[in-house]
């Protein structure tokens, strides 16, 4: 996970399909509020505890 002044950025996957993302979000949301882009389950997301710098982040998103 990485904290960029208000949002947090963390790759989740979604329990119900198994999609990974990169989740930009405000801090104050909570995971189960996110909604996969995939499947469109919202409540299904966990963090992988996948670590990656900043400059990854970056790269991985621009694929997506």
């Amino acid at each position: 996970m990485l904290i960029v002044g208000d949002h947090k950025v963390s790759e989740v996957i979604c329990l119900n399909c198994y999609r990974r993302w990169l989740a930009a979000r405000p801090v104050d949301v909570k995971l189960y509020d996110l909604k996969c882009p995939q499947c469109g389950t919202v409540g299904g997301a966990i963090e992988t505890g996948e670590t990656c710098i900043g400059d990854d982040l970056l790269k991985q998103a621009m694929k997506e």
